[in-house]
C-alpha cells in the first residue's frame, strides 16, 4: 500500500513537470483541462509496472507514455514526439544518477522491493523531482518559437537515437552505482561522466532546436519568395490587361467604322458576331478579383492562371471581411500550401483522365470521376465570428497511408512535410481545428478548417 502511494505521488509530480514542459514548447490543440486529465491518467498507468522494480522496464515505460502523449494529445510528428520523449527520459535518468553518485547512502525505494516509507524516500523524491524540473525548464529556454516544434525530417530521428542511447547509458550507470561499492576516485569519475552526459544531452537538444529553426526559416523564405512571385505575376497581368485596353481604345474608331459599314449592308448577323467577339475579347475582361483582401487576391490570381493553363476548373467564393484577422504572411503560408497541394492532386487527376481517353473511348463515368477541379470557399459561420474554410479538389487516389498520414509523390523527400506542418502551425496559431478526408465517391479530397 505504501508503494502505491509512493508511486502515485511520484507520477503526479512527473505529470506536472511534463505538462509544464509541453506548455513552454508546444501549442495547445485541445482544452487545457483535457490535456491535464489525459496526462495525469497516462502517468498513473505507469504505477503497476513500477511495482516490478525493474529500472529498464520503468525507463522504457516512461519513454513510451511520453511518446503517446506527445503524438496523440499534442499531435506532433512521430519523429519529434520520439525525440522529446526520450530527451525527457534522459533528463530524468540524469537527475537520478546525480543523486545516486552525490549521495550514495541515500535510500532509493524505486529500485528495492521493501514495503516501507521513510524520510529518505521522501528526501530522494523531493531532490529527484526538483533536479528534473530545473533541468527540463532550463532546456526550454533554448526554444522560444512554438511554431518550430512541428518541423521534422530524417535528422530528427538521428538526434532521437542519441537521446535513447544517453538514457540507456544513464540507467546502466545507476544500476552499477547501486550494486557495486566504489572508491572515492571512481565516484568522482562517475560524477564527471554524469556531468558530461548532461552536457551532451543539452547539446543534442540545442542541435535539434537549431535544426528546427533553420528548417522553419527555410520554409518561411520559400513562402516569401512565392508571395513575391505571385505579386509580380499579378501586376504583370494587370499591365498586360491595361495594354490590351489601350490598344482597344486606340482602335475603337476603326471598329465603329467597320460596324457601321456592316450595318449599312444590313448584315445583322455579321454585326452581331463582330460585337460579340469584341465583348469577349481579353481587353474588355475585368482583372481577376475574387477577394476583398489584396494578398489573397494576388494568391488566387496565380492559381486561376495555372488552372486555366492546365484545364483545371477553379472556383472561389471568398466572402467579405472573412480574412481580416489573418496577417499577410500567415495568409500566404496557409493558402499557398493548401492550394499547392490541391493543384498537385488536381493535375494528377487531369493527367489520369487524359491518359484514359487517349487509350479508349471517352467514358462518362471517367469524366465524372476524374474531372479536374478545385473549389475554395471561405465564409463566416452563421451567427458567429468564426471562419469556415473549405477546400475541395479532385484526387485520383486515396492520399492517406495505412497509418492515416498523408504521403507524398514528390521526388524531394527530404524537404517534404514542411507544407502540411506550416498549415498546422497557422491553424494552431489562430486557435482553429482542421479535418482532412478522402471521398472515394467522386474521387474528392476535402480540407475543412474552422477558425474560432
Amino acid at each position: 500500500m505504501n508503494d502505491i502511494l509512493y508511486y502515485t505521488i511520484i507520477y503526479i509530480f512527473e505529470a506536472v513537470i511534463f505538462y509544464l514542459y509541453c506548455c513552454h514548447l508546444f501549442t495547445h490543440v485541445r482544452s487545457r483541462l483535457t490535456e491535464i486529465t489525459l496526462t495525469l491518467v497516462c502517468y498513473l498507468l505507469l504505477i503497476p509496472g513500477s511495482l516490478l522494480y525493474n529500472p529498464l522496464l520503468n525507463t522504457l515505460s516512461f519513454a513510451v507514455i511520453n511518446v503517446i502523449l506527445l503524438y496523440a494529445v499534442k499531435k506532433l510528428n512521430i519523429g519529434v514526439a520520439i525525440f522529446h520523449a526520450f530527451f525527457l527520459t534522459a533528463l530524468m535518468c540524469i537527475s537520478e544518477l546525480l543523486i545516486v553518485i552525490l549521495i550514495p547512502h541515500l535510500y532509493i525505494k524505486g529500485y528495492r522491493n521493501i514495503d516501507t516509507l521513510n524520510n529518505s524516500d521522501l528526501l530522494y523524491l523531493i531532490l529527484n523531482k526538483t533536479i528534473y524540473l530545473i533541468l527540463s525548464q532550463f532546456v526550454c529556454c533554448f526554444m522560444k518559437d512554438k511554431s518550430a516544434t512541428r518541423e521534422s525530417s530524417r535528422g530528427t530521428y538521428y538526434l532521437s537515437s542519441i537521446s535513447v542511447i544517453s538514457a540507456v547509458i544513464m540507467v546502466l550507470l545507476i544500476i552499477i552505482c547501486l550494486n557495486v561499492s566504489m572508491p572515492v576516485v571512481m565516484l568522482n569519475i562517475l560524477i564527471l561522466c554524469a556531468l558530461l552526459l548532461l552536457i551532451l544531452t543539452i547539446l543534442v537538444f540545442a542541435m535539434q532546436t537549431h535544426y528546427q529553426h533553420k528548417s522553419l526559416e527555410y520554409s518561411q523564405m520559400q513562402l516569401q519568395l512565392q508571395k513575391e512571385y505571385d505579386t509580380a505575376q499579378y501586376y504583370r497581368m494587370i499591365v498586360a490587361q491595361e495594354e490590351k485596353q489601350h490598344i482597344l481604345i486606340h482602335d475603337i474608331k476603326k471598329h465603329l467604322n467597320t460596324i457601321a459599314a456592316l450595318n449599312q449592308e444590313k448584315d445583322t448577323l455579321k454585326v452581331d458576331n463582330y460585337i460579340r467577339n469584341m465583348l469577349n475579347s481579353d481587353a474588355l475582361k475585368v482583372c481577376c478579383r475574387l477577394s476583398d483582401n489584396n494578398t489573397m487576391n494576388i494568391i488566387l490570381s496565380r492559381y486561376v492562371t495555372k488552372c486555366k493553363e492546365n484545364n483545371i476548373t477553379f472556383t472561389a467564393d471568398i466572402r467579405s471581411n472573412t480574412l481580416s484577422r489573418f496577417e499577410d504572411n500567415d495568409l500566404t503560408s496557409l493558402f499557398c500550401n493548401l492550394l499547392d497541394n490541391a493543384y498537385t492532386a488536381a493535375s494528377a487527376a487531369r493527367t489520369a483522365y487524359d491518359s484514359c481517353i487517349t487509350r479508349e473511348a471517352a467514358d462518362p463515368e471517367w469524366e465524372e470521376a476524374y474531372a479536374a477541379f478545385i473549389e475554395l470557399r471561405v465564409k463566416h459561420v452563421e451567427n458567429s465570428s468564426s471562419v469556415l474554410i473549405t477546400l475541395t479538389n479532385s484526387c485520383d487516389s486515396d492520399p492517406f497511408s495505412p497509418d492515416g498520414r498523408l504521403y507524398t509523390t514528390k521526388k524531394d523527400k527530404e524537404f517534404h512535410g514542411y507544407g502540411i506542418n506550416s498549415i498546422h502551425g497557422i491553424v494552431d496559431k489562430y486557435n482553429g481545428i482542421m479535418e482532412q478526408y478522402y471521398k472515394e465517391d467522386g474521387n474528392e479530397f476535402h480540407t475543412i478548417i474552422h477558425i474560432n
